[in-house]
C-alpha cells in the first residue's frame, strides 16, 4: 500500500487541506434546502411553511449520513495508517451495509410515518399535503444523499478531501438548475410545486453520488469494497452516533418550539417559516 498523505503531510498543512472541503460540504448541504425555500416561497406562505416544517426530516437524513461518513472515515484512516489492507476494505464494506440498512429504514418511515408526524404540527390541509409529499420524496430516495456522503468520505479518508468539492458542486448546480424547471413547469416539464423541489434535490444528490463514484474509481487506489462483512459494524456505528446527534439537535430544538399555530387573520401559518429560515442561515 502506497504512503498516504494523512500520515506524511505536516499537521498544519493537512488541517488546512482537510478542513475547508468539510466546511464547504456542510454549507452545500444547507444550500440545498435554502435554494428550495427560495423558489418555493414564490408559491405562497403555506408552501414556504410546508418546506420549513420539513426541516427536521432534511436534517435527519443529512445527520445520519454525516454520522455514518464520519464513523467510516475514522475507521478507514486508522486502518490505512496501520497498513491493514483487509481492514480498510472490510471497513468500507461495513459502511455501505450500514448505509443500505438506513436507506431501507428511511424508505419505510417515509411511506408510513410522515402523515402522523405532520398532523401533530399543523391542521392546515394544504400545508399537510405539501409537507408529506416533499418529505416522502426525501425519505424514499434517501439513498442518493447517503451515497453522496459516503463517496465523499472515502475520498477524505485517503487524504483527497479537495476532490470532494467536485461532487458537492455538481449536486448543487444540478439542484439549482432543476428547481425552477420542476417547481414551475419550465421547458415542457409539468409543474410539480413543492414535490418538484424534492425531486430536484434528490436528482442533485444522485448526480453528486455518481460524480463521487467516478472520482473514487479514478483516484482511490487504496480502498476496495469487499463483498460480505467480517468487520464489526459497531466500530463504525459507535463513531457515527455522536456526529449524527450533534446535527440532529437543531431540528429537535425546532420541534420543541411547538409550531402548531396559524395567523388568525389570514388562516395561514407563514410566520412559522421565519425561525426555520433563520436557523438555516
Amino acid at each position: 500500500m502506497e504512503a498516504n498523505e494523512m500520515g506524511t503531510l505536516p499537521v498544519g498543512k493537512l488541517l488546512r487541506k482537510m478542513s475547508m472541503p468539510l466546511i464547504i460540504s456542510m454549507f452545500v448541504q444547507v444550500l440545498y434546502s435554502l435554494v428550495d425555500s427560495l423558489y418555493v416561497a414564490q408559491l405562497g406562505d403555506n408552501a414556504l411553511t410546508a418546506i420549513s416544517l420539513c426541516m427536521p426530516v432534511q436534517f435527519l437524513t443529512v445527520g445520519v449520513g454525516m454520522g455514518i461518513g464520519v464513523g467510516v472515515n475514522s475507521v478507514l484512516s486508522t486502518k490505512l495508517g496501520a497498513k491493514d489492507r483487509d481492514g480498510v476494505n472490510q471497513a468500507a464494506g461495513s459502511g455501505f451495509l450500514i448505509v443500505w440498512a438506513v436507506m431501507i429504514l428511511f424508505a419505510v418511515l417515509g411511506l408510513t410515518a410522515m402523515t402522523p408526524f405532520y398532523e401533530a404540527q399543523t391542521d392546515i390541509q394544504e400545508i399537510l399535503d405539501m409537507s408529506i409529499s416533499y418529505s416522502m420524496v426525501l425519505c424514499v430516495f434517501s439513498f442518493a444523499a447517503l451515497h453522496q456522503i459516503m463517496m465523499e468520505r472515502l475520498l477524505s479518508a485517503i487524504g483527497r478531501a479537495d476532490l470532494t468539492m467536485i461532487p458537492m458542486l455538481t449536486g448543487a448546480v444540478v439542484n439549482i438548475i432543476l428547481d425552477p424547471i420542476m417547481i414551475f413547469g419550465w421547458l415542457g416539464c409539468p409543474a410539480m410545486g413543492i414535490t418538484g423541489a424534492g425531486i430536484a434535490t434528490v436528482i442533485g444528490q444522485g448526480a453528486a453520488a455518481v460524480a463521487g463514484l467516478l472520482l473514487n474509481l479514478r483516484f482511490n487506489r487504496e480502498v476496495h469494497i469487499t463483498a460480505g462483512c467480517r468487520f464489526p459494524l459497531w466500530s463504525c456505528c459507535g463513531l457515527s452516533l455522536p456526529c449524527s446527534l450533534s446535527v440532529k439537535r437543531i431540528p429537535v430544538s425546532w420541534l420543541c418550539c411547538g409550531p402548531r399555530q396559524r395567523d388568525p387573520k389570514t388562516g395561514t401559518a407563514g410566520t412559522l417559516a421565519v425561525p426555520v429560515l433563520q436557523i438555516k442561515l
